[in-house]
């Protein structure tokens, strides 16, 4: 890219309908951005420095680019690892789904598209011979997907609300939703868990687990298996399946139990997640007569 001439970039954000298409105002990211280097002073001395990358307002008439920002090329400075091009703040929009736009442009504030591209029309523009591309798959020869556009856009839907969960009662062997209970039954006799695993949108639900952890040292618990995730009715009740107290009790005849559920959500920064488990714990003794 610095070949072909490309100095600057600009990051937008468009709210999205549910097919994709943009609704709205497009907001530039504008936001203060400096990348960190190594330099050697004149006693070869190893100092951190700062450049600054933007914003900054390039071209002139209809060519004229605001918020656009230095494309820090790995040849020009020593950078240092992990730095980001922008940082787009999430809750500062609503949750729902949004473009991000990426531009390139030349110094004098033409926009450089890739070959055969369609030009959007909006001041000074120029075809050169390079590719935007999608990262589609983790790894492999289709890891990656040409946009043929004059502008890399990618579809992001963010929900910032955590995962939540919380444990309502304990169905069969006269379980109920008291805080504390003492439970027996025959050892086919069986026990469920009735709870509430979720998040306000189900689709950002990554994972949810039920364990039983017997006695003081039960480090391996024994899972129960959860419903599917409830589309219609995220925050309803749902019941675990059934397990047999000769299962939960296992050798032993009678002994405390402590309940652990945990439900995750794919909401993430690029680099992890962004909420921690929402986990819910209670405790019951069983004994099996």
């Amino acid at each position: 890219m610095k070949a072909l001439g490309a100095t600057h970039y600009r990051i937008s954000v468009a709210a999205a309908d549910a097919v994709g298409d943009p609704t709205g105002t497009r907001r530039y990211y504008d936001d203060t951005l400096g990348w960190l280097y190594y330099q050697v002073d004149a006693a070869r001395h190893i100092t951190v420095q700062s450049d600054n990358l933007g914003p900054v307002t390039i071209g002139a008439g209809a060519s004229t680019r605001t918020n656009v920002y230095k494309i820090p090329y790995t040849d020009d400075r020593d950078w240092q690892d992990g730095q980001w091009h922008s940082f787009i703040n999430t809750p500062e929009y609503s949750d729902g789904r949004y473009l991000i736009t990426i531009e390139v442009f030349k110094a004098d504030g033409t926009r450089l598209r890739p070959t055969g591209s369609a030009a959007l029309g909006d001041g000074g523009e120029a075809a050169a011979g390079f590719k935007f591309l999608q990262w589609k798959e983790y790894t492999g020869p289709t890891s990656t997907h040409e946009v043929p556009f004059a502008a890399l856009t990618n579809l992001l839907w963010w929900d910032n609300r955590p995962p939540y969960s919380e444990l309502v009662s304990l169905s069969g062997s006269g379980g109920s939703g008291a805080d504390c209970q003492f439970l027996s039954g025959h050892g086919t006799d069986t026990l469920s868990v009735v709870f509430k695993a979720y998040h306000p949108n189900p689709l950002f639900i990554a994972g949810r687990s039920l364990v039983a952890y017997r006695g003081l040292h039960d480090i391996t618990g024994n899972a129960f298996t959860l419903p599917p995730v409830n589309f219609a009715a995220p925050t309803a009740d749902v019941t675990s399946s059934p397990k047999t107290l000769n299962d939960l009790l296992g050798p032993t005849t009678k002994c405390s139990f402590a309940l652990v559920l945990s439900t995750s959500a794919k909401t993430t920064d690029g680099i992890g997640a962004v909420w921690g488990n929402a986990v819910a714990n209670g405790a019951f003794a069983l004994e099996k007569v």
